[in-house]
């Protein structure tokens, strides 16, 4: 009933009042983008395509000020009235996969609506070389979503998992 998109690994049995989302004590994503001249067509429904070249020290250097406790307006859409934007991020970091394939992965507390695709969409302005690593703290500090960059697809984005 899952189809193949989503594989349980494991499971088990929870105490009473156990709630899937707000019991859960960090989530981590992935998102994918393939990065080369030509798209890769049995990538193509789970990835970005990127035909110009990222730098990957820049998307790394560019990742880096999202660890810790910020307040995130500047990367999610508006919630609703009395929520909160503050998220701490766990970790922000790029692996190069092989074969033209980037992954960023991205593991925080909580995420706010759009907030990763918001970040991956700036980070790849920054490795293609439209914004500077060292932006990306004023970025965040500033509070706008005006500021940061486009929103990345959300073909290439998976939640990979969540810790209890």
């Amino acid at each position: 009933m899952l189809a193949p998109e989503i594989v349980v690994r494991s499971c088990d049995e929870m105490p009473e009042g156990f709630d899937a989302r707000h019991s859960a004590l960090w989530r981590h994503y992935h998102y994918t983008i393939v990065n080369r001249p030509e798209p890769d067509p049995f990538r193509d429904r789970f990835t970005w395509w990127v035909a110009k070249p990222l730098d990957l020290r820049v998307l790394r250097l560019a990742s880096d000020p999202f660890v810790g406790e910020h307040d995130f307006s500047s990367f999610c859409r508006q919630g609703p009235e009395g929520s909160t934007t503050s998220r701490r991020v766990l970790e922000s970091s790029w692996i190069d996969a092989g074969e033209g394939v980037l992954r960023y992965e991205i593991r925080a507390g909580a995420f706010c609506w759009q907030m990763v695709r918001s970040i991956v969409g700036t980070l790849v302005e920054a490795g293609a070389g439209k914004r500077r690593p060292g932006e990306m703290l004023a970025i965040i500090r500033s509070g706008d979503r005006a500021a940061a960059g486009q929103l990345a697809p959300p073909r290439g984005l998976c939640l990979w998992e969540v810790g209890y």
